[in-house]
């Protein structure tokens, strides 16, 4: 009986030594595989959240990379879907803005994440700039001549001053005055006190392009410097590189977030002009928009001061519904006035100007930004902010071509004083 019960015992033990020691290895499993766990940087305690906050990218409000460091995709640029015009990001037209608020991140096809855009409050940025004469009279090609610059100089010369202030926005519109051909067509016949005469090669479009310039107006007196033909080489040539072209009844659209905004290029140079030129282009385009801008050329040339029948023109499209109303042509600065409203440019200047050595040298970037919230079942303007970047067209002893921000406060604070209807000259 006595070996019965040792032998129990012996049994016993060996049980609970199996016991024990499935424990120990149950234990030690678990405390490994948290290991390997925290290692890999996965589960609820690894520290994930800290190396998020190290290694996210920042993105801009159209998607586009700022700052990556992130090993492997530094510098990448984030998908923005859109629809219009405006090509920011380098996919499609104007990119869903984002907020300054921290997102999650939805998964772009190529895995890169894109911030989303609130439906229901959104902004939409606005670039006006104005003349841009990217030519010399005649197709003079010597030294120092715009026409020299294009065979002398990278595309990117041009803008580079400028371009972070089209690159943040989502959508940049500048004059274009210019015929864009490689064709050899004939000038114009201008009568016989004659006139200046603009055609550039068609390899120009990189200056607007590579700077972030989406859209141009070709509506003005030098449209048609080479005639038809040098008119359809233009159209070609800006749809060839992907930029978009206002001309009357050719409306810029752009439409972000399903709101909609018309830009109707036009030139008019009397009153009785406008009822022919500009109302009817505006008045079908706001049945196809929410927001109309007419962006028109015309004026005397050379003076601070707008004409008269000018101001009434542009009262006429206000009252006619025009949203907001950006001229053109005088070749220098012009003041901004607001009326039952609406503002109103008279001019914006020339900008990167071909035509002229010693022009007036002083311009601005007009930004506009339109807070869009949700009303109901519409999408309406719940606020507008603006702003006049000063800038001069050149920077050198004479016309270097490359407009850039002014520096100097006491002369920028001048030209923004001017537009806002302080002083009667911008120096």
């Amino acid at each position: 009986m006595a070996e019965r019960r040792k032998k129990v015992r012996r049994q016993k033990n060996i049980i609970l030594l199996l016991v024990i020691l499935f424990l120990l290895i149950s234990i030690g499993t678990v405390v490994y595989l948290r290991l390997m766990v925290y290692k890999d940087g996965f589960g609820l305690f690894s520290g994930k959240g800290k190396e998020q906050e190290s290694t996210t990218e920042l993105y801009d409000i159209n998607g586009s990379s700022v700052v990556g460091d992130t090993p492997g995709i530094a510098g990448q640029a984030g998908t923005s879907p859109s629809s219009g015009v405006g090509d920011k990001s380098g996919d499609n037209a104007s990119g869903e803005a984002g907020t300054d608020e921290e997102q999650t991140p939805d998964t772009a096809s190529e895995g890169d994440p894109q911030l989303e855009m609130d439906p229901d409050n959104f902004d939409i940025n606005l670039t006006f700039a104005g003349d841009c004469c990217m030519s010399s009279d005649l197709q003079n090609k010597s030294q120092g001549t715009m026409l020299w610059y294009l065979d002398n100089y990278p595309m990117d010369y041009y803008f580079e001053k400028v371009r972070s202030y089209f690159e943040g926005d989502d959508l940049t519109v500048v004059n274009c005055e210019t015929s864009i051909s490689d064709t050899a067509s004939s000038t114009r016949y201008k009568g016989e006190e004659g006139g200046y005469w603009f055609k550039a090669p068609t390899k120009v479009t990189e200056a607007f392009t590579c700077s972030s310039i989406e859209a141009v107006s070709i509506c003005n007196n030098h449209t048609l410097d080479y005639g038809e033909e040098g008119l359809a080489d233009t159209e070609k040539a800006l749809e060839d590189a992907g930029i978009d072209w206002g001309l009357r009844d050719k409306v810029i659209y752009f439409e972000k977030g399903g709101y909609k905004i018309a830009i109707v290029c036009v030139a008019f140079y009397s009153f009785a002009e406008v009822d022919v030129y500009a109302l009817p282009y505006l008045l079908e385009a706001e049945k196809n928009s929410d927001y109309q801008i007419v962006f028109f050329h015309g004026g005397a040339e050379g003076v601070y001061q707008e004409d008269g029948w000018k101001v009434q023109s542009c009262h006429y499209l206000v009252d006619n519904g025009a949203d907001l109303v950006i001229g053109s042509h005088p070749h220098v600065l012009q003041k901004k006035e607001t009326y039952n409203g609406v503002d109103i440019i008279y001019s914006l200047g020339n900008f990167c100007f071909g035509g002229n050595n010693s022009p007036d040298n002083r311009t601005v970037i007009y930004k506009v930004k339109l807070n869009i919230q949700k009303n109901g079942d519409a999408l309406e303007v719940a606020s507008t902010e603006d702003e006049f970047i000063p800038c001069y067209v050149y920077t050198a002893s004479t016309n270097n071509w490359q407009p850039a921000p002014i520096e100097d406060e006491e002369a920028a604070e001048k030209v923004v004083q001017f537009m806002n209807g302080e002083r009667t000259s911008p120096w």
